[in-house]
């Protein structure tokens, strides 16, 4: 919303590109919808929300970071994913889609080129360990294959979407999510408990409120890196754990030691995002797992 909102502000918007957030006013929204309805827009910039405008002729699509946590609309009704939503349209409009972004999606890797697994994947649904009271990160099949993992000093790997530790912060009052003022990106608690933007490298106060409502807390959603750690090294404290996300990946002085060092560890556990994937091959690993993997 906030490179619409540039748009606009720079006077660019003409009936043929129409602007969708939810930061407009009534009659600018309005405005914007019935362009879109006549085909005199032949541009359209929007949020998530954006891809149930009444589209005329829609035939190119573009879905820059698909892989933000933004694009889940879960808050209100109706909740949906953007990237669920968007392969309905292309059904109906028989459009083409361009995905612009640093990551894929799950469901368009591929490991058909890699070697074949001895066992199929097994699909955890958390939602219902929930129930169990179960709120870590590591389901119960994935606790009892780490430990056999381990007891055979061999290694392991946890693959998580995202560094730090969580995905982002929800005000308990109002139920805004905790963004950055500088891009509107959600930010996330750091371990020295400050919020910081992994896009424009924004910090927070250290005691920071919500804009909103100036409420102080804050609930955190989802898990990062740091997080999983946590709980791995509280679960498995005689194993060896080992992050290599970005942020830890450019501390390293000695890069290549610090990958050798991780191969040549037994009974370790590898927690990493995809930065790891840039520098093949991954250790011998005999258990591999993916963390939230809805969200990746």
């Amino acid at each position: 919303s906030d490179w619409s909102s540039d748009v606009c502000s720079s006077d660019l918007e003409t009936s043929s590109v129409a602007v969708l957030h939810s930061h407009r006013s009534a009659g600018a929204y309005y405005t914007a919808w019935q362009n879109i309805q006549n085909g005199s827009a032949q541009i359209i910039l929007a949020t998530r929300h954006g891809i149930f405008a009444p589209f005329k002729n829609l035939t190119t699509i573009f879905h820059i970071e698909p892989s933000d946590d933004a694009y889940k609309q879960w808050d209100m009704s109706p909740r949906y994913q953007t990237s669920v939503a968007v392969d309905t349209l292309l059904e109906l409009t028989g459009a083409r889609l361009f995905s612009v972004g640093t990551l894929p999606f799950a469901e368009a890797v591929t490991l058909g080129e890699l070697p074949t697994a001895s066992t199929a994947p097994e699909y955890i649904n958390l939602r219902l360990e929930r129930y169990q009271k179960n709120f870590g990160a590591i389901s119960v099949p994935l606790e009892a294959a780490l430990r056999e993992t381990l007891s055979r000093e061999e290694s392991a790997l946890l693959f998580i979407h995202q560094s730090g530790l969580e995905s982002f912060s929800v005000c308990t009052e109002c139920k805004a999510i905790f963004r950055c003022p500088e891009c509107t990106t959600p930010l996330r608690l750091t371990v020295s408990d400050e919020y910081t933007c992994h896009q424009c490298n924004y910090k927070s106060s250290l005691f920071p409120s919500c804009p909103e409502c100036h409420s102080i807390h804050f609930k955190s959603v989802g898990f990062g890196s740091e997080k999983v750690k946590r709980e791995v090294q509280k679960m498995f404290p005689g194993a060896t754990v080992f992050i290599a996300d970005k942020k830890h990946l450019a501390a390293e002085k000695d890069l290549a030691g610090y990958l050798q060092k991780i191969a040549a560890t037994p009974k370790s556990i590898l927690i990493t995002t995809g930065s790891l994937l840039r520098f093949p091959p991954l250790p011998k690993l005999t258990l591999t797992a993916m963390i939230d993997a809805d969200s990746l």
